[in-house]
């Protein structure tokens, strides 16, 4: 038979982690659903959800809808922390995210990414990131560290 008792529920770890939503796991129905919500739209076509805060960095997955009439959905952004902060391309349409940085000391940099790719976005730097596709979302997870 199933037992209908609803199962216990987690308690941060004793060094003081706190998980988003009280999760130690976070799924693809779960993110999806998060990602749906009213909250969780940072701009226009960019959507973002946290999936873990921790206490030495925060983890949040950034889903940039595709192009509309013509114009990218993009995230533009200061790293204002003394940290740099790392994205990782989850879903995209190959070579349709564009990672625009200027960099401290120089002239904006851009580059095209693909799923599996990985980017900096150094401390101190001004950032955009794009989704230049026409048919397809793209996903990214930037992991955030703080004190």
């Amino acid at each position: 038979g199933r037992d209908d008792q609803a199962p216990a529920v987690a308690e941060p770890p004793a060094g003081g982690g706190r998980w988003a939503h009280g999760r130690t796991v976070a799924t693809s129905k779960e993110i999806d659903a998060e990602l749906k919500q009213d909250g969780s739209e940072i701009g226009p076509g960019c959507r973002a959800t946290v999936l873990f805060h921790e206490p030495g960095f925060d983890t949040v997955l950034i889903m940039l809808e595709p192009a509309a009439r013509g114009k990218p959905s993009e995230l533009t952004e200061v790293n204002s922390s003394d940290f740099d902060m790392l994205y990782f391309v989850q879903e995209a349409e190959e070579g349709k995210v564009e990672f625009e940085l200027a960099e401290p000391r120089g002239g904006p940099r851009s580059q095209r990414l693909q799923q599996g790719s990985e980017v900096v976005a150094y401390a101190g730097a001004s950032y955009t990131v794009r989704n230049l596709s026409r048919s397809t979302n793209a996903k990214l997870v930037a992991v955030v560290p703080h004190l």
